[in-house]
């Protein structure tokens, strides 16, 4: 088994969306599951998110965020067609 095949080995699969949550005053990177995936990373533990993304102008920052955060994103699946990212708009109340 090489290197890369024992990462994956060892990593524990996410499956889910990523998204933006949008807010008056900010744009916060989450999603239940990326989130997951993060806090996974965060441990040290392999986390390989396996997700469905758009290609918008926020795509490129969520790729960097992950990265920084120490994420595998070979299982990030992006849109053939141009589509946004999701993002869930939170209104005032």
């Amino acid at each position: 088994m090489n290197q890369q095949s024992a990462a994956l080995h060892n990593s524990v699969l996410v499956f889910g969306e990523v998204l933006y949550d949008i807010f008056p005053d900010a744009e916060v990177l989450g999603g239940a599951p990326f989130n997951v995936a993060r806090h996974l990373a965060g441990f040290g533990s392999g986390a390989l998110l396996i997700s469905r993304v758009g290609r918008d102008q926020r795509l490129a920052p969520a790729l960097e965020d992950s990265n920084q955060f120490g994420m595998e994103v070979r299982g990030m699946f992006y849109h053939l067609l141009y589509r946004p990212l999701a993002r869930a708009v939170a209104a005032p109340a």
